[in-house]
């Protein structure tokens, strides 16, 4: 019977761990894995998880000791696990719902990588949006441009085999793992229409996007040939002008709109 190890990391965010025990503990009779990696927290994380592993109805394995930061942290749940397949949930982020578990089990059918839809939630907690891709989505510049939600995806553990979280990046380690995985080693995905995780979109890659940028520029150059990578630096520094375009590529009429607005800019310009 294939197996499910859920993966949380946390370093001192005793309100964001208690949701996401809460929502993990919420879920249907359905057994799976809970792997806790906390950073040697000081704000009586270590008191919440010990008490939530006491009275749990499922295997939970953790540990609280100091980390060289997020994906260490994540390198060692994964160590930890014994899982045929991961889901990585941190401390703030929830399951969207109680039968999310009991939904993915029926899903893990040997594909390398499960991609369903997460909530994207703002500083009120309120929810921005929903996000999910389709086989389409998944280009070299589509992951160049957005990029996967790893709360929305349930990973087979035999690809961090090889590929381990890159832990001298601090943004872009889950983004690197994607490119190597799916893009140059070909790895099998899955997209699902479902919704599993609700998460902070006010988290470090999304408020620091020039670290962002940078690192990514880096594993670009490091991890594709230089024939292909050199065309994509080119366009870094001007990133978000690709953004929009290929925003109004997918989106035909504003696309329409746009092209009678610059022909008319020309016409007026010529005069």
């Amino acid at each position: 019977m294939i197996s499910l190890s859920i993966i949380t990391i946390n370093r001192n965010n005793l309100a964001g761990l208690d949701k996401t025990l809460c929502s993990i503990a919420g879920q249907n009779n359905i057994c799976f894995e809970h792997v806790i990696v906390d950073g040697a927290s000081f704000d009586g994380s270590a008191n919440l998880i010990s008490e939530y592993a006491e009275h749990s109805t499922y295997p939970v394995k953790w540990v609280s000791e100091p980390d060289s930061g997020i994906y260490n942290a994540m390198n060692k749940g994964i160590r930890m696990s014994t899982g045929d397949y991961l889901l990585f949930l941190n401390s703030g982020d929830i399951l969207c719902n109680e039968e999310v578990v009991e939904h993915i089990f029926p899903l893990l059918d040997g594909t390398d990588i499960v991609i369903g839809q997460v909530n994207v939630v703002n500083s009120d907690g309120k929810i921005q949006q929903n996000v999910g891709l389709k086989d389409n989505d998944l280009t070299l510049f589509s992951l160049y441009l957005y990029g996967i939600p790893h709360q929305g995806c349930v990973i087979k553990k035999d690809l961090f085999n090889e590929y381990l979280y890159d832990e001298s990046l601090k943004i872009n380690a889950d983004w690197k793992f994607f490119l190597q995985t799916i893009i140059i080693q070909d790895a099998s995905v899955n997209f699902v229409p479902l919704t599993i995780a609700d998460y902070d979109g006010m988290g470090i890659s999304s408020t620091n996007h020039e670290l962002l940028l940078k690192e990514r520029e880096e594993i670009f150059l490091e991890t594709i040939p230089t024939r292909i990578a050199s065309d994509y630096v080119k366009v870094f520094p001007h990133y978000y002008e690709a953004y929009r375009v290929e925003w109004l590529l997918r989106h035909p009429f504003f696309y329409r709109v746009y092209r009678v607005w610059v022909s008319l800019g020309m016409k007026f310009w010529k005069k």
